[in-house]
């Protein structure tokens, strides 16, 4: 997925470990929005509604929220089958804060693969970063990538 994801190769991949991911943000993360997605071929349309009823009682906000929670599962964790070599895991967190939000990859950070052609003149900042984690640059050879080790000296 480097072509479409990784700036064509040009960018980096974090390896993350989800159990740590899981234990370091449990402040975001709720099972329910935290799976891996789903592959299929979409047969039907997908209409979700909200029910009028309901806008007399509540705000407006709160139903939306409501609805995209129930439709959750077709909406974020699931694809067209074309796409399952992906084998996509993702997190949906639902706040109410108007600020950023961020989960931290310091305990479940494993490693970082930079793309086959990552600019190396940024490795020195991605060393500085990684503290101490392995990292891996990419490379082509025999139309199979491999992941060559780089000294984190």
């Amino acid at each position: 997925m480097w072509a479409q994801y990784g700036d064509n190769h040009k960018g980096i991949c974090f390896e993350i470990d989800k159990e740590k991911f899981k234990k370091e943000n449990k402040r975001f993360i709720n099972d329910k929005f935290f799976k891996p997605v789903k592959y299929s071929v979409f047969s039907r349309g997908f209409y979700p509604t909200v029910d009028e009823r309901k806008l007399e009682k509540y705000k407006i906000n709160q139903i939306l929220l409501d609805t995209l929670k129930l439709h959750s599962d077709y909406l974020f964790f699931s694809k067209l089958i074309d796409w399952e070599s992906e084998h996509e895991f993702r997190l949906i967190h639902f706040s109410k804060s108007r600020k950023n939000q961020y989960c931290s990859i310091k305990d479940s950070l494993k490693a970082i693969y930079l793309g086959v052609d990552f600019n190396l003149s940024y490795l020195p900042s991605v060393k500085a970063l990684a503290n101490g984690k392995d990292i891996f640059k990419l490379d082509f050879r025999h139309d199979k990538l491999i992941p060559v080790k780089i000294k984190n000296e």
